[in-house]
């Protein structure tokens, strides 16, 4: 039975090339393959090309790999970790998970990253890292971050959940963080529903990682003949991938630059047609530092208060057009509220999480239906 939607513009539609299941039948003709991982190779050959003085490993999500970050780097009981209230829980919940405490700090509001201006002040003698979600594909001031982090002794994990084939300052966004995570679940650029990857860019973090990864046994010195038994050393887990969805996800891996591309033209489009309207000071469009190339994640626009917001999100809908808001700070979430605290003054993260709206934009979306948003979209504002 064939299932439609009612709706006339979703908001997403998950990446399909078209080669995923060629990738997928390929694998199940021959059962042996599964054992042999050669899909999973591929995808951290890919990432390995991406960050060449990093080890990379599949995970089954971003939130995981963040997970294994805060296990590799010590993170526990009463630590401190500085991060921005704008963003997803997963970037706060696994150092939760351990004992310690999110200090959030505000937000820039061009970029809607972390305000690099505002991290040694949070800073105190508990703090053992920093981490940066790089918001729709636009990477933070890693220069500055990464500086800072230097100076006070501090690791950093770069949040790339966004930031698939983004640059900051020509450098693939995740090749700046002592450790680096990124996402492909279904609302991703590149994904294979749910999964994600580990990028190991310390060397002082090598050997540990290899264990943890294996469940926390010494796996890899035991296949590679350096040592007589297969034990326990160290606190692990079950990371890697399945191959069936790195199949899925290598054949995503062989489009992801015209998948890139393409997204960027209709991130483009947006910004073009609704030029007008940013001139008029009726909306705020996003801002792309010079020296950031973005991948086209999102594609949002700031109104001027809430209740203007909610009224135009109502309005899109009753014209078939899906738009959304996006995070709700975590700082004054009920369980933020008791789990961490938020460092200085909140000048921009709740006010402009209240007048963000995310429009439509997935691969391959149709030219005409960017055109009609953007017509509703001016048409709103008269």
């Amino acid at each position: 039975m064939e299932l439609k939607s009612n709706t006339q513009i979703p908001f997403h539609l998950p990446t399909l090339t078209g080669k995923e299941a060629m990738f997928i039948q390929e694998l199940l003709s021959d059962p042996a393959l599964i054992n042999e991982g050669i899909y999973a190779s591929k995808v951290e050959g890919f990432f390995g090309s991406l960050y060449p003085k990093g080890i990379s490993r599949t995970t089954k999500s971003c939130t995981q790999a963040i997970e294994l970050a805060a296990l590799l780097l010590e993170i526990g009981s009463g630590d401190e970790v500085i991060m921005p209230s704008f963003t997803h829980v997963s970037t706060a919940n696994p150092f939760v998970l351990r004992g310690a405490i999110p200090v959030f700090v505000d937000i820039t509001p061009d970029t809607m990253n972390i305000d690099e201006a505002l991290i040694e002040d949070a800073i105190t003698e508990k703090t053992k890292a920093i981490i940066t979600p790089h918001y729709g594909g636009v990477g933070c001031e890693m220069d500055t971050i990464t500086e800072i982090a230097r100076r006070h002794n501090l690791a950093v994990i770069e949040d790339n959940a966004h930031g698939i084939l983004a640059t900051y300052k020509n450098k693939a966004l995740g090749s700046f963080g002592d450790i680096s995570c990124i996402s492909f679940d279904y609302q991703k650029n590149i994904t294979c529903h749910q999964g994600g990857a580990i990028t190991i860019n310390s060397k002082n973090l090598e050997n540990k990682f290899y264990n943890s990864y294996d469940f926390g046994t010494n796996k890899r010195e035991f296949l590679a003949g350096n040592v007589k038994h297969y034990e326990w050393m160290d606190m692990g887990s079950n990371y890697p991938l399945s191959e069936l969805d790195a199949t899925f996800l290598c054949a995503q891996l062989e489009e992801s630059h015209t998948i890139t591309e393409n997204r960027l033209y209709s991130w483009n489009l947006y910004y073009e047609t609704l030029w007008q309207l940013c001139l008029a000071e009726k909306i705020v469009l996003p801002k792309i530092p010079a020296y950031c190339d973005h991948n086209g994640h999102i594609f949002y626009i700031h109104v001027t208060e809430e209740s203007q917001r909610n009224k135009l999100i109502s309005y899109l809908a009753n014209e078939g057009i899906v738009a959304l808001s996006h995070f709700q700070p975590l700082h004054s979430s009920a369980f933020g509220e008791k789990a961490g605290r938020f460092s200085g003054t909140d000048d921009f993260t709740t006010k402009l999480s209240q007048r963000i709206i995310r429009l439509p934009l997935y691969y391959n979306m149709k030219q005409s239906d960017i055109s009609f948003i953007s017509e509703k979209v001016i048409a709103f504002f008269g």
